[in-house]
């Protein structure tokens, strides 16, 4: 991919986030998939290695799912990539990989994870990562429903 020749060639962390922030939005699921490997197999550095992660989660709601399900696949592969390092690193990587998805649904799934998978220096921020899912599923709800009821007051029309 492109991408990895403008990561290769750039000069600043601010351009090689750049081309993190862009590297999530590819194309197709196999090409997002590649693009969490690469973080994982030490293709970034370890305090950089979440950015491309989080540009997968954000591309949309496949990439979302990519991500969510790559962070539970490999769940014992990122525990091992980041023993001894910061635990804000395994923070960062569960806000980035979890969060993609803001609905009830996932948020039990989250809840769920780790309740089976404890991190338990991570534990305050997977409750406050569950619970802000939960807050911002439920206000999509409530401006659904809103916006449901203005649109069938107005009989459908903008006007």
């Amino acid at each position: 991919m492109a991408c990895y020749a403008a990561y290769d060639a750039a000069d600043s962390s601010a351009q090689r986030k750049d081309v993190f922030g862009s590297l999530g939005f590819a194309s197709t699921p196999e090409l997002k998939l590649r693009v969490m490997e690469w973080c994982l197999e030490g293709g970034v550095k370890l305090q950089d290695f979440f950015y491309p992660m989080r540009s997968v989660s954000a591309s949309g709601p496949a990439g979302a799912d990519i991500a969510w399900q790559f962070f539970q696949d490999n769940f014992e592969r990122l525990q091992a990539k980041l023993d001894g390092a910061s635990p804000s690193l395994m923070d960062a990587v569960i806000v980035c990989c979890c969060k993609g998805k803001l609905t009830t649904d996932r948020a039990d799934e989250v809840d769920a994870f780790f309740a089976a998978h404890p991190l338990p220096l991570s534990s305050r921020t997977i409750k406050q990562t569950v619970e802000d899912m939960r807050l911002q599923a439920s206000f999509a709800q409530n401006v659904a429903a809103a916006a449901r009821a203005f649109f069938a007051g107005a009989g459908g029309k903008l006007e």
